[in-house]
C-alpha cells in the first residue's frame, strides 16, 4: 500500500512539473493573442460609437452530410476526423490574423476584421476537408455584428450560417497558371 502511495505522490509532483512547464510555455502565446484581439477589436470599432456592436466578416465552415458520415466510420476515425478538422480551422484561422469565435462538433465559426482573409480562410478550409475525401460547405457575411462574451450575434451571424454558400466547380484552366486551378462556387443557398 505504501508502495503506490509514492508512487501516487511522483505522479502528482511530475503532473504539477508539466502545469509549471505548459503555463510558461502558453502564457506568452496568450498574451500575445489578447494583444492580437485587442487590436483587430480597435480595428473593428473605428469610427464606431457603441463598443457592443462592429462590423466583421463572420464565416461557419461544417462538414456536408457528418450524421451519415459519422454513423459509418469507427469511434477512432470519427474522432481523427473532428480533432483534423478543429486543428485545421484553429491553425488556418490564426495565420490569417483572424479569431476563432466557437466549435461546434463538426462546425466552426471564425470572424475576421478583413473580408479577404476570411475568404481565404474559408477557401482553404474547403479545400483540405475536400483534400481528405470529404466534402465541407460554408458561408460568410459581412456587417454589423452584436459582440458579447466572445461570442458574436446578430444577423451578419445567421446570413453567415445560412447565406452564401462555396460549392466545389471542379478545376479550371486560368490566365498565368500552368495547372488547371481548384474553383469554387459562390451561390445563394436556402
Amino acid at each position: 500500500m505504501r508502495r503506490n502511495s509514492r508512487t501516487s505522490c511522483a505522479s502528482l509532483a511530475a503532473a504539477f512539473d508539466l502545469a509549471r512547464t505548459a503555463a510558461a510555455i502558453f502564457e506568452p502565446l496568450f498574451r500575445n493573442h489578447l494583444e492580437y484581439a485587442d487590436q483587430a477589436t480597435r480595428t473593428a470599432l473605428a469610427g464606431s460609437h457603441d463598443h457592443t456592436e462592429m462590423p466583421l466578416t463572420v464565416g461557419f465552415i461544417d462538414l456536408n452530410g457528418f450524421a451519415a458520415q459519422s454513423s459509418s466510420l469507427s469511434t477512432r476515425d470519427l474522432l481523427d476526423l473532428v480533432v483534423s478538422f478543429e486543428a485545421l480551422a484553429v491553425d488556418l484561422v490564426a495565420a490569417h490574423g483572424c479569431r476563432l469565435v466557437k466549435l461546434i462538433g463538426d462546425e466552426v465559426m471564425f470572424s475576421s476584421v478583413d473580408c479577404t482573409e476570411a475568404c481565404r480562410i474559408a477557401s482553404a478550409l474547403i479545400e483540405a476537408i475536400s483534400s481528405w475525401g470529404y466534402v465541407a460547405c460554408g458561408g460568410l457575411a459581412h456587417g454589423h455584428v452584436i459582440t458579447s462574451g466572445g461570442d458574436v450575434y446578430g444577423e451578419v451571424v445567421t446570413l453567415s450560417a445560412r447565406g452564401r454558400a462555396f460549392d466545389p466547380a471542379g478545376r479550371r484552366q486560368l490566365k498565368g497558371f500552368t495547372q488547371p486551378v481548384r474553383v469554387w462556387s459562390l451561390s445563394l443557398s436556402d
